[in-house]
């Protein structure tokens, strides 16, 4: 497993080539889900698939925190809710993020394509303000993992692989202490 630490503008994501885990046996599983039925994206109804596969959560969660203390956190990690995602050929979803979690990540179990980022800019004109989006666009490939901060800005770049992609989207809160002096609390 190759692991790159990507700078798109001053925000931060992790990328994992090949992570070691049984993708066609992942895909089975998620092929087997029911979806939310849209032109553009499909989510499955349940939303705590990896609360079904404890071992491949637990193996996540060990990828995730090793990632993270590269850049100095120290807290234990538990991803709260899971899902599969389905997209079709010329298929894509809307720029959204996930308010009330730290991290998010996506694992793709089979395909190719990509995931588009946006962070938004508020820049001083004057007396008016304007906003600059940037964006960055990573490619993806079955069998990676990418973990991102969950206000930054994503969406399925349009799809343009001939067979169903699948993957599972995860979002993530840090367990234990987590701020310093008045902004301090226990995230259980």
């Amino acid at each position: 497993m190759q692991a790159n630490i990507v700078y798109p503008f001053a925000e931060w994501f992790l990328y994992y080539e090949n992570v070691d885990v049984n993708n066609e046996r992942i895909t089975s599983y998620l092929k087997n889900l029911e979806y939310e039925n849209t032109s553009q994206s499909n989510s499955s109804k349940e939303m705590y698939v990896l609360s079904h596969h404890n071992v491949l959560k637990q193996k996540f969660i060990s990828i995730i925190e090793d990632g993270i203390h590269q850049f100095g956190y120290t807290n234990k990690v538990d991803i709260e809710t899971s899902w599969g995602t389905l997209t079709k050929t010329n298929g894509y979803s809307e720029f959204h993020h996930h308010p009330n979690y730290w991290l998010s990540a996506v694992y793709y179990s089979s395909g190719e394509g990509h995931i588009e980022f946006m962070r938004p800019q508020i820049v001083p004109y004057s007396m008016q303000h304007f906003t600059i989006n940037n964006t960055c666009i990573q490619t993806v490939k079955k069998g990676d993992l990418i973990v991102f901060p969950s206000y930054l800005r994503h969406r399925i770049y349009y799809y343009e692989g001939k067979e169903d992609r699948y993957s599972i989207a995860m979002n993530i809160n840090p367990i234990g202490k987590i701020g310093i002096k008045d902004s301090e609390k226990e995230k259980a």
